[in-house]
């Protein structure tokens, strides 16, 4: 996709290493700053390693991650909006918009290259798995460790909701 856009191999490598790089450093101080919330690391790791190497179908099973974590946001009402948001995103997956294209609607790939609104969409699974990479961190960012608490006993769906107790009879 870089070389696409720059039309230089040793460009495109160059930013490949500083965009790399740039997202390593960025989860290091975002994980640094919500240690406990390793299920959102796990999600944002899940993005990280998909960035240059998501194949359509068959790689969206490693979604599964990151599409546990939304469900605990819609689950846990504290972000369901975003949950909600979140998970029809990982939705456009299973639509695979680059395939629908060729396959489908049998548009060339190198004329969808040559214009802007068609090269974003040959490549729109890459961007798709960077820009939930991004908003996750600035999730995470935004809110902190309290975005998604790991143990049942710390979250506000405890809290939120009232307790029923049982007596036993003997």
């Amino acid at each position: 996709m870089l070389f696409g856009l720059t039309g230089s191999e040793r460009v495109s490598s160059w930013l490949n290493i500083a965009i790399i790089a740039g997202g390593l450093i960025w989860m290091a101080l975002v994980f640094r700053r919500a240690p406990k919330a390793e299920t959102l690391h796990l999600a944002v790791v899940t993005f990280f390693s998909l960035w240059f190497v998501y194949h359509r179908i068959y790689d969206a099973v490693i979604c599964i991650v990151p599409a546990a974590v939304f469900a605990d946001l819609i689950i846990r009402d504290k972000h369901r909006k975003i949950g909600v948001a979140c998970m029809a995103g990982l939705a456009l997956f299973a639509t695979s918009i680059p395939g629908l294209m060729t396959e489908r609607l049998h548009l060339s790939a190198d004329s969808l290259a040559a214009n802007p609104a068609g090269f974003a969409g040959l490549h729109f699974e890459r961007l798709l798995v960077f820009g939930m990479f991004c908003f996750l961190l600035v999730l995470l960012s935004k809110f902190g460790p309290g975005v998604l608490k790991d143990s049942p006993a710390d979250s506000s769906i405890d809290n939120d909701r009232p307790h029923i107790s049982v007596r036993r009879w003997e």
